[in-house]
């Protein structure tokens, strides 16, 4: 009997985990998803290293940090991120890591954000240089 009571509270706790989280206060929601999970995963001290990021800090962030979340989430395949971004006028997966990293660190803050206005806040890099003239 004890077992069976055991076993019935974690079938109970384990669908209690598996509901969306109703506080997730990002729009789109499609980014909700993404953020919970890289939440669940960052030990606390990753946390307080992004919550602490200068602008310069989020943009060294680009290579480690940045290329796992273009692949991990395919940014560099077609998917709803992706449509967003290119609907917002980010069209390439290296351009869509630094909204998506201001749009985490807002989400770990407990913040309302707007994926719109993140976008706005890293600005896309430089067109490359013209090809030399033979």
């Amino acid at each position: 009997m004890k077992h069976l009571k055991t076993f019935v509270l974690c079938l109970l706790l384990a669908g209690c985990a598996a509901e969306p989280d109703s506080t997730c206060k990002v729009d789109p929601v499609i980014f909700c998803e993404p953020f919970e999970q890289i939440s669940a995963e960052l030990s606390p001290q990753d946390k307080n290293h992004l919550l602490e990021a200068a602008p310069r800090d989020i943009i060294l962030m680009h290579h480690g940090f940045g290329t796992a979340i273009r692949n991990r989430f395919g940014l560099w395949h077609d998917n709803d991120l992706t449509r967003f971004f290119k609907s917002n006028g980010v069209d390439h997966p290296d351009s869509m890591s630094g909204p998506f990293i201001t749009g985490l660190i807002g989400y770990l803050e407990g913040r309302n954000v707007l994926m719109t206005e993140e976008i706005k806040k890293i600005p896309p890099p430089p067109p490359p240089p013209p090809e030399p003239s033979k």
